[in-house]
């Protein structure tokens, strides 16, 4: 996935997109993590809940903003 993460680009997103990113992002972290050494399986589990959890909270945050 070849995607410009910049925070100017990532913040002109809508919410909408944001979560949308977010959670793509969880998914090609755990595709890695599937596929990595021992070395990098946790760290990549861990940046797929992270990614998880941003996803859940811009999600919580443009429901409080409506």
């Amino acid at each position: 996935m070849e995607q410009d993460l910049s925070g100017q680009v990532f913040e002109a997103l809508s919410p909408d997109e944001r979560v949308s990113l977010c959670r793509r992002m969880a998914d090609e972290a755990s595709e890695l993590a599937k596929r990595a050494s021992p070395n990098f399986r946790a760290a990549y589990t861990i940046l797929a809940i992270e990614w998880l959890m941003l996803a859940d909270e811009i999600a919580r945050a443009a429901m409080g903003a409506i």
